[in-house]
């Protein structure tokens, strides 16, 4: 009698768990181990979140990786192929690794398979997912695109609603830009120097009504093309000062933690920030001593703080 309670217990447990997993596939999310990193494969139609779908409508023909990170507590990638002459084509996670607080994943593009009809409108292959993000996750995607990278069109390219600090004119048709290195932007240096299309140089002339007042180190966020002789143009750019909101604060600073971040006493109390690219450069080069007083600027980004402005305070007497 207890094997055959004990049977149609288990009997009752299964078809409970094959129904939540029948939900779970209505959804459209397909929960996955890929390398020794978990992710959630999602149905961009099942998308609900107004913010994360107008980001998803924005990116998905724009060859390259895009990642951002929503209050759920998931960091969402898209990884894009960009324009393919036909249907049929798949883009597919292949290896994924965590390596020093990062998600390092290898996808690839798949041709149409043999006895698949493609027809001749073009499609924009991609991929969809998201990682559960514990404290601040940075994710990195390299695409095989497996020979077929000939069929895109090379020109113009296009990139849209890239993040970075501005750093400065460098003269009257060129900017400079700390490019976020999560923006998925196809140039490895940190500082990149941009050429400004007549719109963009609106922006920055006092005046006319497009005018924006873009300070050092204001976060920004910038859409470009590349131009047949290979230059990076900014068609628009947006000052995202007034959009995030900065703290200011006085305080100890205690010393580095690592290489992306710091401590520093506010009001008594050790606090970790992040640095931004500027400020990791700065600390790179330059040593401040333990105990110095500091007077710094610092955004939340989540539940961790980062470190924008930082200046060294000079002890009278």
């Amino acid at each position: 009698m207890r094997n055959r309670l004990a049977a149609t217990a288990l009997a009752v447990i299964a078809v409970v768990l094959m129904a939540g997993l029948a939900a779970c596939s209505s959804k459209g999310i397909q929960a996955k181990m890929v390398g020794d990193v978990e992710v959630e494969v999602l149905d961009p139609a099942g998308l609900k979140n107004q913010e994360l779908r107008k980001w998803y409508e924005e990116n998905y023909r724009v060859r390259f990786s895009h990642s951002v990170s929503f209050t759920d507590g998931y960091k969402y990638v898209l990884v894009c192929a960009g324009e393919m002459p036909s249907a049929g084509y798949e883009v597919e996670l292949a290896n994924a690794r965590r390596e020093n607080g990062m998600a390092l994943f290898y996808a690839r593009l798949i041709p149409p398979r043999g006895g698949v009809k493609t027809g001749q409108a073009v499609s924009y292959p991609h991929l969809l997912f998201r990682v559960k993000e514990k404290g601040e996750l940075t994710v990195r995607v390299e695409l095989d695109m497996g020979g077929a990278e000939i069929n895109r069109v090379e020109y113009p390219e296009r990139l849209s609603g890239i993040n970075g600090v501005y750093v400065g004119l460098a003269d009257n048709n060129f900017v400079e830009i700390s490019v976020d290195k999560n923006a998925g932007f196809p140039q490895n240096s940190k500082t990149v120097v941009f050429k400004l299309s007549d719109e963009a140089k609106k922006m920055l002339e006092q005046g006319t009504p497009e005018y924006q007042e873009f300070k050092e180190n204001d976060p920004v966020s910038f859409d470009c093309v590349r131009t047949k002789d290979g230059q990076w143009e900014i068609t628009k750019m947006v000052n995202l000062s007034g959009f995030i909101q900065q703290e200011e604060a006085s305080g100890e600073y205690v010393g580095q933690i690592d290489a992306n971040s710091v401590e520093i006493k506010i009001q008594g109390v050790p606090r970790a920030f992040r640095l931004s690219d500027p400020l990791r450069t700065y600390f790179e080069n330059n040593e401040v001593e333990s105990g110095s007083a500091v007077n710094i600027k610092y955004v939340k980004e989540g539940d961790a703080l980062k470190l924008v402005d930082f200046k060294t305070v000079k002890q009278q007497g």
